[in-house]
């Protein structure tokens, strides 16, 4: 349950930080654009409850379900995703293993 409450403190973290990337260095966002909306579509239903909004789906109540897969022990979410509008899983390792990657110099 701890490692669940601290990897949520973590993807807020890394929201803000890619929320600040976005703002100052816009121009070379752009490869990080898909990483930033797979984080901000777990962050929304953690921190508020609700549906990440866009053109079609308003802010309507979500409750992730959380997972945790035994075997791995990676964390992770089950939530909304408004673009392909089904669930999907968001886990917290797979996120901080693209993020590592990416070369923003490209």
């Amino acid at each position: 349950m701890q490692c669940s409450a601290l990897s949520v403190y973590w993807l807020f973290g890394l929201y803000e930080t890619l929320r600040t990337l976005r703002r100052c260095a816009s121009r070379r966002f752009r490869i990080l654009e898909p990483l930033f909306h797979e984080v901000t579509i777990a962050r929304m239903p953690l921190a508020k409850h609700q549906v990440k909004s866009t053109r079609g789906h308003p802010r309507t109540e979500h409750y992730p379900t959380s997972v945790w897969d035994i075997q791995t022990g990676q964390v992770g979410w089950r939530v909304f995703d408004p673009k392909v509008e089904h669930m999907i899983t968001v886990s917290r390792t797979d996120i901080a293993n693209r993020f590592l990657k990416i070369d923003c110099e490209k």
